[in-house]
């Protein structure tokens, strides 16, 4: 284990506590657990936090056996499929136009650009229903409007659901964490209360100039190389970020802990082997107890 951790995230603490604002985001490949943990961090520095702001499954792996098919926008990564089902792909499923159209043959309607999806539509009509892995980590609210408002109005038999399948571990669980910490993706914690607000959402406050630092925890899927960009001090909790100010490598799993799967079951993930790191879980309570003080 590497020696020296404790001052470091001592000497973390106190460089944040001297910034003008902090911004936690990230949270991903960590346990619920963790993710609550740095929540509580977050609370004693009065920083801001962001999450990606995730996709809610309606249906699960378990489930995805009741269609004959299953529509894909590129991946399958981590998803099951059962061996009775048809996978169809098509990259035009992550745009919110598509759905849009879909929605237009949907209502008995046509457009030139709706007609261009008539093959796609007739398919999912056929077998009366179908279920959709939308492949991406960053989900527009428009497509997720338009894919929740043909699900709305699908009279198919068996209806449309989806899951979003991504390539960040845990981070239905980071929104789901931050729903029951904070009431939202993004919520800034100075003054002792949580409020939330898309205003402290990561990519809009590096846009509008208003962050001091921001500390990573666990991973972000490249959102680090945003404020590296916007010339923020990076600190980072986790992962060795070249760049960063200041970066204390840790453990993510060292200790197992729970995540919840893109279907949105909690699932228990087994203790990684040693890899010499110090938990994350350690260094986290050990920033707690030091913002605390």
């Amino acid at each position: 284990m590497k020696s020296g951790w404790k001052q470091d995230a001592a000497e973390l603490v106190r460089a944040l506590k001297q910034e003008r604002a902090v911004a936690v985001f990230g949270l991903c490949g960590i346990s619920l657990e963790d993710q609550h943990r740095a929540f509580q961090l977050a609370r004693a520095l009065g920083a801001s936090v962001s999450v990606r702001r995730a996709l809610l499954p309606t249906t699960t792996f378990g489930a995805l056996s009741r269609y004959r098919l299953i529509l894909s926008s590129g991946c399958t990564q981590g998803v099951p499929l059962p061996s009775n089902v048809r996978l169809l792909t098509d990259e035009r499923l992550n745009c919110a136009e598509t759905w849009r159209n879909l929605r237009i043959l949907q209502r008995g309607h046509t457009t030139t650009e709706a007609e261009s999806l008539r093959a796609l539509y007739e398919q999912i009509v056929e077998v009366e229903g179908a279920a959709f892995l939308l492949c991406q980590d960053d989900v527009s609210e428009e497509l997720k409007t338009e894919l929740m408002s043909f699900c709305a109005e699908c009279a198919l038999p068996i209806g449309l659901d989806y899951l979003q399948a991504t390539d960040c571990l845990n981070m239905l669980g980071a929104y789901e964490t931050a729903l029951e910490e904070a009431g939202g993706a993004h919520a800034s914690f100075a003054g002792g209360t949580e409020y939330p607000n898309d205003a402290f959402a990561l990519e809009e406050l590096l846009k509008n100039g208003a962050l001091g630092a921001a500390l990573l925890i666990g991973d972000a899927a490249g959102q680090e190389e945003e404020a590296l960009k916007a010339g923020v001090p990076l600190y980072s909790i986790g992962n060795a970020v070249p760049g960063a100010v200041r970066s204390i490598p840790a453990e993510l799993q060292c200790k197992g802990g729970t995540i919840l799967r893109s279907d949105g079951l909690p699932v228990w993930v087994a203790a990684s082997g040693q890899s010499g790191l110090v938990p994350i879980s350690e260094v986290l309570e050990t920033m707690i107890a030091e913002a605390r003080a």
